[in-house]
């Protein structure tokens, strides 16, 4: 990301809660540990938007 001038605008979350967010204004960044992954499933809040593979 600095390699390309981005940097985020806020973070929060360590590695001990499982789960991070990095704002970069127009996108978030969510990092989740799998159980936490399972457990939220924020996927379903969107489930008419199309997935994509990374």
């Amino acid at each position: 990301h600095k390699d390309h001038g981005l940097s985020p605008l806020a973070s929060e979350g360590s590695p001990n809660s499982q789960w991070i967010v990095i704002d970069y204004s127009d996108v978030l960044v969510h990092i989740f540990h799998s159980e936490k992954r399972e457990f939220y499933a924020l996927e379903n809040l969107w489930s008419d938007a199309p997935r994509l593979a990374l």
